[in-house]
């Protein structure tokens, strides 16, 4: 039932009045996301995922300890890297015992992320073994980007347009800060690792 309420709260969120022919990096800052939804864990879903070892699992498998969360996809070359950039910032800011904090990055694109593509995306940024990039189908990604607060749309190219946010998740999978937009500030996000235990 609960996942039937946030499909349809997905569903009735305004779409943005974007064309096949703009490019879908373009007014990212101008698709701010909803707020995530309060106090909600996202580990309550039944929502199974795949990993880069083409490894499934479930979403709940991921509490017992704070770690950043987003969602671009991996064969994105204009927001999506980003995106990855803002997350590498807030990390380079952090005290060393915070700079370990798991990063689990959702992929829109249903249809042509692969294992293998996932993989290559976080060997090609030389990114840590802390950093996990995720696939599933897409009414799973359509329920978790609802939770989120996180609009987007796929063009008929193949390419998504969405906005661009990152959050930080505690123990039990509930959104405790969020950073909107790219190029903005980090350190209130910051402050919120800081404190986690």
């Amino acid at each position: 039932m609960k996942k039937v309420i946030l499909l349809m709260m997905y569903i009735s969120l305004p779409l943005w009045a974007h064309e096949e022919h703009q490019h879908h990096h373009q007014d990212h800052d101008e698709m701010e996301s909803a707020k995530a939804q309060t106090g909600m864990s996202l580990y309550q879903f039944d929502s199974k995922w795949i990993d880069k070892n083409g490894k499934e699992f479930e979403l709940k498998s991921l509490k017992g300890e704070p770690r950043i969360v987003s969602m671009l996809y991996t064969r994105c070359l204009t927001a999506c890297p980003l995106l990855v950039n803002e997350v590498s910032e807030v990390i380079k800011k952090l005290p060393e015992a915070k700079k370990n904090i798991s990063v689990t990055l959702f992929s829109f694109d249903s249809e042509k992320e692969t294992p293998e593509t996932m993989k290559d995306f976080l060997k090609k940024r030389n990114l840590p073994e802390n950093w996990q990039v995720f696939k599933s189908d897409s009414s799973t990604v359509a329920e978790l980007a609802a939770a989120l607060g996180v609009r987007y749309k796929k063009l008929k190219s193949g390419e998504y347009i969405h906005s661009n946010a990152i959050y930080l998740l505690n123990e039990k999978g509930e959104v405790i800060a969020q950073k909107e937009g790219l190029n903005t500030s980090n350190a209130e996000f910051v402050k919120a690792i800081t404190k986690t235990r």
